[in-house]
């Protein structure tokens, strides 16, 4: 089911919680009364649950879109500015490290038989104080050159 908004999701649960809450003995045939009340609190839980990954999920959708106009349409408000700005930074500093390896040098590899079975690459790497290129990114290079190996 589609919903349109989040205020129209909240409704659909309150409407199906006091169907819920309204259910008599007959839809639970088997049960004692405090069974029944357990049962009703617990199918309330999970609607619960549910209603709430739908709130996230429509709000996420949102802000998606409200993130994806804001790019498109190049708004000129100042969290757009700033968060344009961030990312050209980013850019310019990321450039500093766009330059190939010519080999992988990391502090130790080794291959590790386990105990079911596979066999694994270990990696360790650490980070000096000479490193200049940040770790995560030797990381990425390491392992891909490793991985194609």
């Amino acid at each position: 089911m589609k919903f349109l908004s989040c205020d129209a999701i909240i409704k659909h649960f309150l409407f199906l919680e006091q169907v819920i809450k309204t259910l008599d003995r007959n839809h639970f045939e088997f049960l004692t009364e405090q069974e029944i009340i357990q049962e009703k609190s617990s199918i309330i839980e999970e609607l619960e649950l549910d209603t709430v990954f739908k709130l996230l999920t429509k709000l996420e959708a949102e802000i998606k879109q409200d993130y994806n106009y804001a790019i498109r349409s190049k708004r000129k408000d100042d969290l757009s500015k700033n968060y344009l700005s961030l990312c050209k930074r980013f850019r310019k500093r990321i450039k500093k490290y766009d330059k190939p390896l010519k080999k992988v040098r990391a502090d130790q590899i080794f291959t590790v038989k386990l105990a079911d079975g596979r066999t694994i690459v270990l990696h360790i790497e650490f980070q000096g104080r000479r490193s200049q290129i940040p770790m995560p990114l030797r990381e990425l290079d390491s392992l891909s050159r490793l991985a194609l190996k």
